[in-house]
């Protein structure tokens, strides 16, 4: 039960708005289905999602983001993130870092290195689990329609020697609101439906940043 108390109140701090520093920010959103690299993660249930980072100098920035989820036997997951980005005038990006992935069921835990290049909405990324040898890759691009609209799209592919290699591809069109955006996301993976979470998913978001 204080395992519990203190999880929710960890979760509820996420969703608060962090102090008006410069460099500071944090967000919050609910989501009908937690959906990560094609597979649910709440066993196709709805999961609140927040979080929080600073953004210092040099590109340097540090971040924790957590969501609640159903899945082998875990119901709330924390990233804990830091590396450094840069974005040049002439539009270029790269972004590299490393991210704990960190359960209430501890075995479940993992750490990835990871490297994004991009210019304008198109960016490329590699995600690398050392210990376990676990590869992701994935593009995506991000298309302003205008009037607030914007359509995302995914592509990303899984393969490793502890977990199946398969193929993942996903669309969000998302509409700003003021300090709001909501969203209607689908994906499909080209794995078997007899896995758990897999198969094609559609579902809605809504959150904020602050």
């Amino acid at each position: 039960m204080k395992t519990s108390l203190l999880v929710a109140a960890a979760l509820a701090l996420l969703a608060m708005p962090v102090a008006q520093a410069a460099g500071f920010y944090g967000d919050g959103q609910a989501v009908s289905n937690f959906v990560w690299r094609g597979i649910s993660q709440s066993n196709n249930n709805p999961a609140l999602q927040g979080g929080g980072g600073y953004d210092g100098p040099y590109g340097l920035y540090a971040s924790v983001w957590g969501s609640t989820m159903d899945r082998n036997d875990a119901w709330v997951r924390a990233d804990l993130r830091g590396g450094m980005k840069e974005r040049l005038s002439s539009g270029f990006g790269w972004n590299f870092g490393v991210v704990a992935h960190r359960f209430n069921e501890s075995a479940l835990n993992f750490n990835e290195l990871y490297l994004r290049l991009g210019i304008g909405g198109i960016s490329g990324r590699v995600s690398r689990d050392w210990q376990q040898g676990d590869t992701y890759l994935s593009v995506r691009d991000r298309l302003h329609l205008g009037s607030g609209f914007r359509l995302i799209l995914h592509a990303g592919h899984t393969s490793g020697a502890e977990v199946p290699h398969y193929t993942d591809v996903a669309a969000g069109l998302t509409k700003r609101i003021q300090s709001w955006n909501l969203g209607l996301w689908t994906s499909d993976t080209d794995l078997s439906s007899s896995v758990p979470g897999a198969g094609a998913h559609l579902w809605l978001s809504i959150g904020t940043l602050w």
